[in-house]
C-alpha cells in the first residue's frame, strides 16, 4: 500500500512541478542549476556508491544530460536562442543521446545475460531515434507561458517512445520499473491533455525532477516498501520487447512513407505535423 501511495504522489508532484516550471522561470533555472551544483558534491557522491541503483555510468550520464536539457530548453523559452540553428539541433541531440545511452545499456545487458529481449528493445530504440523529425520547426511560443513547442512530435511517436522506454527500464533497471510508468505518464499527460506540442519540454522537466529526486533520496526511493516493480516474468518481458520493436518499427515505416509521399528529405523538416 505504501508503494502505491508513494508512486501515486510522485506522479502528482511531477505533473504539478511541470506546471510550476512552465509559469515561473526563475524557479526553473534555480532548481536545475543551483540544486545539482550543490547536491553533486554534498549528497550525490555519497549516495551513488556500493550497490546503490545510481552507482552506474548510465545513471550519472542520465542525470546530467537531462539537467542540461532542462536548462537549455528553459533558456530557449526565455530568450531568442530558439531561433538559432544550433539550439534547434540541441533539442533532438539530447533526445538522441538519451536514447543511445539506453540502447547501449540494453546491448550491454545482452552481452552479459544472453537474453534476446534486450536486442529486440535495443533495435526498437534505434528505430525510434531514426524517426525523429521536424526539429527545424521547434520554437518558443511567443505568448502565454512561452512553452517550447515541437509540432512534429506526434502522439504516435510519444506512445512508441514510452513503450520502448518502459520496456528498457523494466529489462535493465527492474527495481525502477514502476517509477518508469510514473515519469513517462508525467510527461505524456500534460503533452496530450494540457498543451499539445510540449512533450519534449515536459519530458525534460519531469525526468529531471525524477533523476534529482532519485540521486538525492536513493535509499528511500530504492526501499522495497516504497516502490512497485513490474513482475519478473520472462514471457511478459518477451511480449513487451516484441511490442516495443513492433510499434517502433511500424512508426518508422509510417515515417518513411510520409517522407516519400511528401518528398520531405531535407533534415529537420516537418514530416507529421502537416
Amino acid at each position: 500500500m505504501l508503494g502505491f501511495l508513494h508512486t501515486f504522489l510522485l506522479l502528482i508532484v511531477l505533473i504539478a512541478l511541470n506546471e510550476v516550471f512552465r509559469r515561473y522561470r526563475k524557479i526553473t533555472l534555480g532548481f536545475f542549476i543551483l540544486l545539482p551544483l550543490v547536491l553533486t558534491f554534498t549528497v550525490w557522491v555519497k549516495n551513488a556508491t556500493g550497490d546503490a541503483s545510481t552507482n552506474t555510468w548510465f545513471h550519472w550520464a542520465k542525470v546530467y544530460s537531462v539537467v542540461a536539457a532542462a536548462i537549455g530548453y528553459t533558456l530557449m523559452r526565455l530568450t531568442k536562442l530558439d531561433e538559432k540553428i544550433a539550439m534547434k539541433l540541441f533539442v533532438p541531440a539530447i533526445l538522441v543521446l538519451n536514447i543511445l545511452e539506453a540502447v547501449a545499456r540494453d546491448f550491454q545487458f545482452f552481452g552479459s545475460s544472453g537474453d534476446m529481449w534486450h536486442v529486440f528493445n535495443g533495435l526498437a530504440g534505434i528505430f525510434n531515434l531514426l524517426a525523429i523529425s521536424g526539429w527545424m520547426t521547434i520554437a518558443s511560443e511567443k505568448a502565454d507561458k512561452h512553452d517550447l513547442l515541437w509540432p512534429d512530435m506526434t502522439t504516435f511517436y510519444i506512445v512508441a517512445y514510452s513503450i520502448w522506454n518502459l520496456t528498457y527500464v523494466w529489462l535493465c533497471i527492474p527495481i525502477h520499473s514502476g517509477y518508469a510508468v510514473v515519469h513517462l505518464l508525467a510527461a505524456f499527460i500534460p503533452a496530450i491533455f494540457i498543451k499539445k506540442g510540449t512533450w519534449i519540454q515536459a519530458r525534460a522537466y519531469t525526468l529531471g525532477v525524477w533523476m534529482i529526486y532519485l540521486f538525492t533520496f536513493t535509499s528511500f526511493v530504492d526501499n522495497p516498501a516504497h516502490l512497485i516493480e513490474l513482475p519478473n516474468v520472462p514471457a511478459l518481458k518477451w511480449i513487451f520487447a516484441v511490442l516495443s520493436l513492433g510499434i517502433n518499427a511500424s512508426f518508422f515505416g509510417y515515417h518513411l512513407y510520409r517522407k516519400i509521399t511528401l518528398k520531405r528529405w531535407k533534415p529537420g523538416v516537418e514530416v507529421h505535423a502537416s
